[in-house]
C-alpha cells in the first residue's frame, strides 16, 4: 500500500515541531505518520541525517586526560584522549617532516611505443 505524498504544510509542521524540541517519535504521532516519513522530511527541508535531528545524544564520551608515555620519545606527557599516544613536541617534529623525504615511490617507468608491432 502506497502511502500519499506529504504535503508542504505537512512538512511545515514537521519543521516546527522539531524546532520547538519535539522528538521524531512525538512529531511522528502529532502529523499521524511514520518516523522515516518525519526523518525524511527533515532531511528534505534541513539536510539532517538520521541520528542528528533528535537533539544531542545521550550518551556522550568525555575526553579521559591521562598520563601517557610517548611512543615515539618515550617521555611522559598529560594525553588529551586514548588516541593521543605522541607528545606534542614529537607530533610538531613529525608535522616538519619534509614530504621528499616521505616519498618512497619510484617514477613509473612505462614501455615505450616504439618498436611495438
Amino acid at each position: 500500500m502506497a502511502y500519499p505524498k506529504v504535503t508542504v504544510e505537512e512538512e511545515d509542521r514537521i519543521i516546527e515541531l522539531h524546532r520547538q524540541g519535539c522528538n521524531r517519535t512525538t512529531i511522528a504521532e502529532r502529523v499521524n505518520r511514520c518516523e522515516s516519513t518525519v526523518a525524511n522530511a527533515l532531511f528534505r527541508r534541513l539536510g539532517l541525517m538520521p541520528g542528528t535531528y533528535g537533539g544531542p545524544r545521550k550518551y556522550k564520551t568525555k575526553r579521559k586526560r591521562s598520563i601517557k608515555e610517548c611512543l615515539k620519545c618515550e617521555k611522559k606527557f598529560m594525553s588529551d584522549g586514548i588516541y593521543n599516544r605522541i607528545c606534542g613536541n614529537c607530533r610538531e617534529s613529525n608535522a616538519n617532516i619534509d614530504e621528499t623525504m616521505l616519498s618512497h615511490e619510484r617514477p613509473v617507468q612505462r614501455p615505450s611505443k616504439r618498436g611495438a608491432s
